[in-house]
C-alpha cells in the first residue's frame, strides 16, 4: 500500500495500470486519519535518495515509529534514517538497486512471528518516547542555539 504522494507515485500508478491487483495507492490522509493508515502497516517502508543524505531527511520514520512500526530503510548507510535504526533492533536497512537483498530481506520479513515485529514496534516507539519528545528535542535546539550565540556575538562586533 502505498499512501500519499512523492516522485515517484507515477510509478505506483503506472504498476495498477498495469494489471497489479497487490498494489493499493491513496492519496494522502487527512492528519485527523493519519493515525489509521499508519496502523495499517506491519512494516513501514522509508526511502532516501542516495543523493539527498543530508539535504532531505523523510519525516514518515518518526510516524511509522510513533505508531509502534518497525522500519525498513531503502537507502544508504550512513544517513540520518540509519543511524536511528542501527543499534536499536526497530528494522532493516536495504541499498537502492539490492534486489536480491530486498527479495531475500522481505523473506526474512515475512517468516519472522508476528510477536517480533510487534516487540520491534514497541521499541521504535520507547524510541520516539525517549528520545525524540518535544522535551528533549527543545533542550537539544536549545543547545545549539547557546553553542552558536557567542560565535554569532563575536562576528557580529567584528562588522561594528
Amino acid at each position: 500500500m502505498f499512501v500519499g504522494g512523492g516522485v515517484e507515485k507515477r510509478a505506483v500508478e503506472e504498476a495498477i495500470a498495469e494489471g497489479h491487483e497487490n498494489i493499493v495507492s491513496l492519496p494522502y490522509q487527512p492528519e485527523n486519519e493519519l493515525r489509521y493508515s499508519l496502523s495499517a502497516a506491519d512494516v513501514h517502508v522509508v526511502s532516501v535518495g542516495d543523493q539527498v543524505v543530508g539535504i532531505c531527511h523523510p519525516c514518515k520514520v518518526y510516524g511509522a515509529m510513533a505508531v509502534g512500526r518497525p522500519v525498513l530503510l531503502v537507502g544508504p548507510r550512513p544517513s540520518h534514517v540509519s543511524a536511528i535504526i542501527d543499534g536499536r533492533d526497530i528494522g532493516w536497512q536495504v541499498e537502492h538497486g539490492d534486489v536480491d537483498g530486498t527479495v531475500a530481506l522481505i523473506e526474512t520479513m515475512a517468516a519472522q512471528p508476528e510477536g517480533e515485529l510487534r516487540a520491534m514496534g514497541a521499541r521504535a516507539q520507547q524510541v520516539i518516547d525517549e528520545e525524540f519528545n518535544p522535551t528533549v528535542l527543545i533542550s537539544q535546539l536549545c543547545d545549539v542555539i547557546e553553542r552558536g550565540l557567542p560565535r554569532f556575538k563575536e562576528a557580529t562586533l567584528r562588522k561594528m
